[in-house]
């Protein structure tokens, strides 16, 4: 069976046995292609926050238009992508972002993601009784910022940092809160759809193996890795680098 293995960051790696015994009954075709492109848009996002080194978690807020309706998606999306525009041409600066949009419960669409490489001169401090607690990190306390070069009209970003010391652990958690909405059993699936954004400037995984290993072998990797998923016919498995790698380089 052929697996490819790649180095993902903070000493991990991601493991792709492509097919194999494992294979079980297939759900509805239609089903399943949902399930499977929403389950790469998780593993890509959970990729990305592995291979680089984020500040800052930020959360952009728009609020209703003239005639009081709530901010889409794309008006949203537009937005963000129109401040951070405005943050190169103007300042110079160009931000690592990994952006995932998301519907609140109220039907209000906001966006979550994570920045790195941004000046902390461009940060406003809000005081620590500020409660703009997203989510429950591990580590904490943590500083509040809001942040007025991205904020115009009525789009307001705030942000909580500093994801990078919050280690796997943390990141993990971070993923999970990402990617929360991203189920067909929580929110409806919408096709031709981009369910996340990112900026050019950001670090994809390295290939460290590619070929072919025994049944056997493959079952010694799924005891080393703490965390196994699906994804139609292959099998992804989350490990310590260090033991792909001692484990691999002998094949």
């Amino acid at each position: 069976m052929r697996i490819t293995a790649y180095a993902i960051g903070h000493g991990m790696c991601r493991v792709v046995a492509h097919a194999g015994w494992w294979v079980g009954q297939a759900l509805t075709p239609e089903s399943e292609k949902i399930r499977i492109s929403l389950s790469r848009t998780r593993s890509t996002i959970r990729q990305l926050m592995y291979c680089n080194n984020f500040e800052l978690f930020v959360t952009f807020t728009a609020s209703n238009d003239v005639k009081g309706n709530k901010p889409s998606r794309e008006s949203v999306t537009k937005q963000v992508m129109n401040s951070l525009r405005r943050l190169r041409r103007t300042c110079g600066i160009s931000v690592r972002y990994l952006l995932v949009s998301e519907l609140s419960e109220d039907g209000r669409w906001h966006i979550h993601g994570l920045f790195g490489g941004l000046p902390e001169n461009y940060l406003c401090a809000l005081p620590s009784s500020y409660a703009h607690n997203i989510y429950n990190r591990p580590k904490k306390p943590f500083q509040c910022y809001y942040i007025p070069i991205l904020s115009a009209d009525s789009l307001y970003c705030y942000a909580e940092g500093i994801v990078s010391d919050d280690g796997p652990e943390g990141l993990a958690y971070l993923q999970a809160y990402l990617c929360k909405t991203l189920y067909p059993d929580i929110y409806p699936y919408e096709p031709h759809v981009r369910r996340y954004h990112t900026s050019r400037n950001l670090l994809w995984p390295d290939t460290i193996y590619d070929g072919d290993i025994s049944v056997k072998d493959f079952k010694t990797i799924c005891r080393l890795s703490s965390n196994t998923q699906t994804d139609g016919n292959s099998r992804i498995l989350y490990l310590p680098r260090q033991d792909a790698e001692a484990f691999l380089c002998n094949k």
